[in-house]
C-alpha cells in the first residue's frame, strides 16, 4: 500500500536529488501517482528549475519553468511526461514540480528530504510591483518525499 503524498496545489522537490557533478537538460519526468489516473485524463503539473540562496537553507531562487505533456503509462500509476521545453540545469540545482488543482498526487516515500510549498505562496512571493523573481521559501519535511524521477541528458560540448 502506498500513501498519497497529498501535494494538490504545491510545489515539491527532493533535496537528494540534487545535481551532482554534471549538467544537461531534462526533458522528461516519470512519476508514480498514488491512483492509476483515468485514461484521457488531462493533469496539470508543471516543472521548475530552483537554485539554492546561500544565506537562507529554506530558500531557492526559480530559474526555469515549463509544463508537463500529458503523460504515457508504463506500468500501473507510473507516468512518463515529455516537458514542453527542454529545461537546462546545472550541478547543485533541483527540478521542483508543481501539482495544480485536481491533477492526481505522487504517492510519499521515505527519507528524500522534501521541501514544499503552495502554489499560492510560491507565485505570490516570486512577484512584485517590480516584476522581479524573487527567491521562495519552502518548508522542509526530511523523512518523506514525493516519488518521481528524471534523466539529465548532457548538452553537446561542442556546440
Amino acid at each position: 500500500m502506498h500513501i498519497d503524498a497529498n501535494l494538490y496545489n504545491m510545489i515539491v522537490f527532493n533535496y537528494r536529488d540534487r545535481i551532482h557533478h554534471t549538467s544537461g537538460q531534462i526533458r522528461r519526468v516519470k512519476i508514480r501517482f498514488s491512483l492509476t489516473p483515468p485514461a484521457n485524463s488531462t493533469i496539470d503539473i508543471m516543472a521548475y528549475i530552483l537554485s539554492h540562496v546561500i544565506d537562507d537553507p529554506n530558500t531557492f531562487q526559480v530559474i526555469g519553468e515549463t509544463s508537463l505533456k500529458n503523460g504515457r503509462g508504463h506500468e500501473e500509476k507510473v507516468l512518463t511526461f515529455d516537458l514542453d521545453q527542454p529545461l537546462k540545469i546545472w550541478n547543485g540545482q533541483f527540478l521542483a514540480l508543481g501539482f495544480k488543482s485536481y491533477s492526481i498526487s505522487p504517492i510519499s516515500v521515505r527519507d528524500r528530504n522534501e521541501y514544499s510549498t503552495s502554489i499560492t505562496h510560491f507565485e505570490t512571493s516570486r512577484g512584485s510591483k517590480e516584476g522581479r523573481n524573487r527567491p521562495v521559501v519552502f518548508a522542509n519535511y526530511p523523512n518523506r518525499g514525493a516519488a518521481f524521477s528524471f534523466t539529465i541528458e548532457e548538452l553537446d560540448k561542442s556546440k
